[in-house]
């Protein structure tokens, strides 16, 4: 599991930041959860074959421009960490938002079965049993 778990997420946000949404879509199950950082907020949760999809749509409408700066990505067994960052831009603002985040993701058959989005890496570590 583990390399190639780490690899699937390198690609997972690579795909992400270049607009593919097919591509970040592919790295999912169809039964997948996607778990955003307006969860948080507003209790939104993706599920099902549409969820990168349904994810895609609603974050562009929402901002004009955004991305996932990653520094490191670990292997915590059936489980990939995440640490990085959040860049994004506000549609119809000239607002930018930079913030810390991490992402937890929940491997199966090589695929990720939920990513679930965090607001401190040290929230991320403390969920996957680590700590800085």
């Amino acid at each position: 599991m583990s390399r190639e778990n780490v690899e699937v997420v390198w690609l997972m946000f690579d795909a992400f930041n270049r607009g593919d949404v097919e591509g970040f879509a592919a790295a999912l199950t169809e039964d997948a959860t996607i778990v955003p950082l307006r969860a948080a907020l507003e209790d939104t949760v993706y599920q099902g074959p549409d969820a990168a999809r349904d994810f895609w749509a609603d974050a562009m409408e929402a901002w004009s421009e955004l991305r996932v700066d990653l520094e490191d990505v670990r292997d915590c067994g059936d489980r990939c960490l995440a640490l990085g960052s959040i860049k994004g831009k506000a549609r119809g603002s000239d607002a930018v938002v930079q913030t810390p985040a991490a992402w937890i993701a929940q491997v199966r058959g090589g695929r990720f079965a939920e990513v679930r989005t965090y607001t401190s890496h040290e929230e991320a570590l403390e969920a996957v049993g680590l700590r800085e």
